[in-house]
């Protein structure tokens, strides 16, 4: 039914001659509508603001700021019809779906403008009529808490028989009406149910007195569900009770709420604990390297012509590599648990890992007077493949801990192969030492994070067992075994069981770098002076052109005036990060050359951002063969920018895929045909007008027209015009428009390469 009061109608199009047409139709047909006129979102929401009282809105689908999910948003209370033009029926239904009332299909002829009165008016009854509709059910059939009312019984309560409930019980219980009409209340009553408590109401209800309880009652499926229920008695006009109504509340979450605080404050207390067992652990596991470090480099400064002055180096740096590979283990705990850590796989010697670290805890050994031998059992092989780091940590940690624990005898590292093809050699490394042994009862504790085999160990001791927590980790992560024997005043043996694949015994020495980076241009961007002096010394060994800068500015001024063959970058800087940095570089400066990040920690999910725009990254303090490697690697191959200005002019590269619009019309060839020819002639006024326009630098123009086809583009598959087309839009809007000319140049030649491309489908078709 129509209305004769007069309606006030938003109408948001960026058309003129819609909106003419629009004005037209009312004047003509003597409408009883009032117009407000909106050409972008921006002046929607304005008017919007200005507390205007509309009717009815109506949006077209593209504004030029923006688009009709954008009048959505404001969520208007009045119904809204959408507009759209054809072809663009998916983006229609997820209208409908968003809340638009109906919407139109745009034609060129503005047929659409016949029906869209009664639409108008039916939008207008509908919405009113379903407001007091939805006000009136909210009123009386959804309230939030569960509602029950039962015939009273005021000599037996529990008896009291259920003649209605509502919709929030029957959701609260999973039962029906049908099905708990007439019963008692002893259907929801189980094992937890507190029986004095159902008692203590009843007596209250015996009485006539309002009740007021928390109870837990189980619904259909026999889950136990804790209410808060308040009772109420009514009465009729004699004053006698003759009814009860109950109104209960779901407070599961507040009863598990107060559950978990009181387990909270528990762990809070051990949390504690943890913590103070945490700074012990830091300083049981970091102690022994720094001490190793400290030792050996006095012996070096006291004695710098000793004869074991390369043995003494090398043990120093397997201290620092064990050092910090410790420090990032304990950071990154975590990491561990969850199974995230990364192993290396790279050639090692085996002799000299094991001997460096026995090297690493001998100070301290020999201050206490006990021997560290190594026996190898079985003749290991030299060079093997693996994470010779990761080897090195665990068996500082075990030779610590054995020392630690030994107080006369010794410590033996022994090893022996357990299998041995001609890829492959499994090993089984013991560590033996004659300490105070461990309980029989309490060996299954000692790998557990923060603990040890009783609290007199760990105040007599310090520490707190981490190290034998990240040894099992660290072990099992590379699918290796670990166990332990021991006897309490007798000593202990731990074991553990790794395989390794086996490399040339022969192979070159990977420490010797004698690489040849001639005329290649390198720019550095590093902040740290001491890591600034490292790269450039090292690149210039290997005869590179090195420029070094501070920050991500002083890089983009670099490259903007001078050509270089890579960029090595760090992402933590002043002034501008190094993932701002790359995306200037990529989006802003349009340069495709070859970059390395260089990161202190691993490449994680705060770097996706960047992750399609570099060459490659580089983990610090890196290997100089890594680096090497990467450097060669990333010089060699084509530019991102080469790489993509080539597929983008590729005439062989499909620029269409019809699937969508066949889909939307049920393969209808005649309706893809005509979807196609529209292209067609977009493409031609493009190709026609756009160099004319980038002549005269009519930026505007351009955006307007490229307005006009992008969402074509998008309807007959290309989404890189359609993107690219967007980014034009975008600068333009942005008073950026000098950085489009040659983005306007690629999107011309597209549209020249869809235009053939389609024409020739076309005639196939």
């Amino acid at each position: 039914m129509l209305t004769n009061q007069q309606l006030r109608i938003l109408y948001v199009e960026d058309d003129p001659l819609d909106q003419m047409a629009m004005q037209r139709k009312i004047r003509n047909e003597k409408l009883t509508f009032e117009l407000f006129l909106a050409a972008s979102v921006k002046q929607a929401q304005a008017l919007i603001s200005q507390s205007q009282v509309f009717d009815v809105v109506i949006t077209d689908y593209l504004l030029k700021d923006g688009n009709a999910f954008e009048i959505f948003d404001l969520d208007y209370p009045a119904p809204i019809i959408f507009v759209t033009g054809a072809g663009d029926e998916e983006v229609a239904v997820k209208a409908m779906r968003q809340g638009a009332y109906d919407y139109i299909i745009k034609d060129t002829e503005r047929n659409y403008l016949k029906v869209l009165p009664i639409t108008i008016f039916n939008a207008y009854n509908n919405y009113q009529a379903k407001a007091r509709i939805q006000l009136l059910e909210s009123s009386v059939l959804n309230a939030n808490d569960a509602i029950v009312i039962t015939k009273a019984n005021t000599t037996d309560p529990s008896d009291s028989r259920i003649i209605f409930q509502n919709r929030a019980f029957t959701q609260l219980t999973g039962f029906s009406p049908d099905e708990t009409y007439h019963n008692d209340f002893s259907l929801f009553v189980g094992e937890q149910t507190d029986k004095q408590e159902i008692a203590h109401i009843n007596k209250q209800l015996e009485q006539t007195k309002p009740v007021r309880s928390e109870l837990i009652y189980y619904n259909k499926l026999k889950e136990p569900i804790w209410l808060d229920i308040n009772i109420v008695p009514i009465f009729n006009e004699n004053n006698i009770c003759s009814h009860y109504v109950s109104v209960s509340r779901d407070i599961s979450r507040k009863k598990k709420n107060e559950a978990a605080l009181i387990r909270a404050k528990k762990e809070a207390e051990t949390a504690k604990k943890a913590e103070e067992h945490f700074l012990a652990v830091m300083s049981h596991e970091i102690r022994t390297p720094i001490n190793a470090i400290v030792g050996l480099s006095n012996i070096l400064i006291e004695n710098p012509n000793s004869e074991n002055y390369l043995e003494f180096i090398n043990s120093i740096k397997t201290s620092a590599d064990n050092l910090l590979a410790l420090v990032n283990d304990v950071l990154d705990l975590s990491k561990i648990e969850r199974g995230k850590i990364e192993f290396a796989r790279s050639e090692f010697n085996l002799p000299l890992v094991i001997k460096n670290s026995v090297q690493t805890i001998r100070f301290t050994a020999e201050a206490k007077g006990i021997p560290l031998i190594i026996k190898h059992q079985d003749k290991i092989p030299v060079n093997v493949i693996g994470d010779s780091t990761r080897l090195s940590q665990i068996l500082i940690n075990l030779l610590s801990n054995a020392v630690k624990f030994t107080h006369e005898g010794q410590v033996i590292l022994s090893t022996q192969i357990l299998e041995k093809t001609n890829q492959n050699v499994k090993i089984n490394i013991q560590v033996i030492d004659s300490g105070i042994g461990i309980e029989t009862h309490q060996l299954t504790r000692i790998f557990e994070k923060y603990k040890q085999a009783d609290e007199n160990v760990m105040v007599k001791y310090g520490g707190t067992g981490l190290g034998l927590y990240i040894v099992e980790q660290l072990v099992k992560l590379q699918n290796g075994e670990v166990a332990v024997t021991s006897k309490k005043g007798m000593g202990s043996t731990f074991s553990i069981v790794l395989d390794f694949d086996l490399a040339q015994e022969n192979q070159e020495d990977t420490h010797q770098i004698t690489g040849n980076l001639m005329d290649v241009r390198i720019l550095v961007g590093e902040d740290n002076l001491m890591n600034q002096r490292i790269m450039k010394t090292m690149l210039e060994n290997w005869k590179a052109s090195v420029d070094v800068v501070d920050n991500g500015k002083q890089i983009i001024q670099q490259l903007s005036k001078n050509n270089y063959d890579v960029l090595l970058t760090d992402i933590q800087m002043p002034e501008m990060n190094g993932v701002d940095t790359i995306k200037y570089i990529r989006n802003t400066l349009n340069l495709g050359i070859p970059i390395i990040v260089m990161t202190a920690s691993s490449f994680s999910d705060k770097h996706e951002a960047i992750k399609d725009n570099i060459s490659d990254f580089i983990q610090k303090p890196f290997n100089p063969n890594k680096l090497f490697t990467v450097l060669k690697k990333c010089i060699t191959k084509p530019s991102l920018k080469t790489t993509m200005t080539n597929q983008s002019l590729s005439q062989n590269l499909l620029r269409y895929d019809l699937s969508y619009l066949k889909r939307i019309s049920n393969n209808n060839d005649s309706f893809v045909k005509e979807m196609v020819q529209i292209f067609i002639g977009q493409a031609g006024e493009i190709i026609e007008l756009l160099p004319q326009y980038l002549a005269k630098k009519d930026f505007k123009s351009i955006a307007d027209l490229i307005h006009k086809i992008r969402s074509s583009a998008r309807n007959i598959g290309n989404t890189t015009m359609a993107d690219s087309g967007s980014t034009i839009e975008n600068l333009i809007m942005n008073s950026k428009a000098e950085k489009t000319p040659n983005l306007i140049k690629h999107f011309i030649e597209e549209c020249k390469i869809t235009q053939t491309q389609l024409k020739e489908i076309l005639i196939k078709m």
